[in-house]
Order: C-alpha cells, then sequence, then structure tokens
C-alpha cells in the first residue's frame, strides 16, 4: 500500500508500474547490449477479468490437471518476430529458456528439472536469427504509442456513440 509503489498491482496507481515499464524499455533500447537484449514481462495472475479459453490439459508430474488461467505476458526486443504468436507458453517457460540458452549442457539440465519444465515450449519460437532495424527509437516510438492512443480512443468514442467497431478480432462485437 506504498503510495510511491511503481508496481502494477491495485490498490498502487497502476500508471506508475506502465511508466516503469516504459522508463526501463527505454534503457536497454539507448542501450549498446539492445541487438542482444531480450525482456520478458509476465504478469502474476490474471488481473480477476473473465476468460473465455479453459485452460489447456496437461499431463506431467505435476499433479494438476490443467494449466491454470492464461496470464498476460509481453516478450520484447529486436530479436522478437513481429507477430502475435498463439504458441501455449507457460510460467516454466522462462526455465526452460534460460537453461537452453546458458546451461553448459541443456538438455543434462532441463532433465533434473521436473516434468513440466522439459514439456514447456521455450521461447526460441519467437525469436529471429538477426535482430530487426525497423524499432523506432523511444522519441519516435513514444510519438507512435500517441498515435495509436487517439486512434484507440476515437474507436471507444464510435464504439459508445454507438458505432460498430472495427476491431480486426472482432472485439468489441457482439
Amino acid at each position: 500500500l506504498d503510495p510511491n509503489s511503481n508496481d502494477d498491482h491495485p490498490p498502487t496507481d497502476v500508471r506508475a508500474g506502465q511508466a516503469f515499464v516504459l522508463e526501463l524499455y527505454e534503457a536497454l533500447r539507448r542501450s549498446p547490449a539492445w541487438d542482444d537484449t531480450l525482456l520478458v514481462i509476465v504478469y502474476d495472475e490474471h488481473g480477476g477479468f473473465y476468460d473465455h479459453v479453459p485452460p489447456p490439459a496437461v499431463e506431467d508430474d505435476s499433479g494438476y490437471a490443467t494449466l491454470g488461467v492464461r496470464v498476460p505476458a509481453l516478450i520484447i526486443g529486436p530479436r522478437v518476430k513481429q507477430h502475435v504468436c498463439h504458441d501455449v507458453f507457460d510460467h516454466t517457460t522462462l526455465i526452460k529458456t534460460i537453461l537452453t540458452r546458458f546451461a553448459d549442457d541443456p538438455d543434462q539440465a532441463i532433465a533434473q528439472m521436473p516434468e513440466r519444465v522439459a514439456n514447456a515450449q521455450h521461447l526460441g519460437v519467437v525469436l529471429a536469427d538477426e535482430p530487426r532495424t525497423a524499432i523506432p527509437a523511444p522519441d519516435d516510438a513514444r510519438a507512435a504509442i500517441d498515435a495509436w492512443r487517439g486512434v484507440a480512443r476515437a474507436t471507444r468514442e464510435a464504439a459508445a456513440a454507438g458505432e460498430p467497431s472495427q476491431a480486426p478480432d472482432g472485439a468489441g462485437r457482439d
């Protein structure tokens, strides 16, 4: 309940958490190590919102029949392919990704982990061999974000006025 908190968790002001994420991104984007940087932001819960997609079944030694509810995650970096990935990841994806990339013997390291880690998809499926170069600089990114906000606001206002949504994924439609 610290009023100076910069996290995304209510009852604090989530804007402070989002500002922190933006500061972190901008620092990484300006870093000389940017071309080899991967920023992964994983939330610890789904925020209490209803999810229309049931958790997928799992068969491992965890004792659970399904994964839990989906949680938001952002995979950010110049080597991340520019697309929406529909693969199923879980929190053990991070463990498998780290072991796959950094362990001296990834197969042996993964074999020492619970079965869920071995079954997890690693983040390599969203990565490209070469960094993308068309990522806007932080100052240009802010302008792009402001433009996107204007379009999103206009779309919401049109929906409130009874105009049909133009969202390509059908969001806002019956």
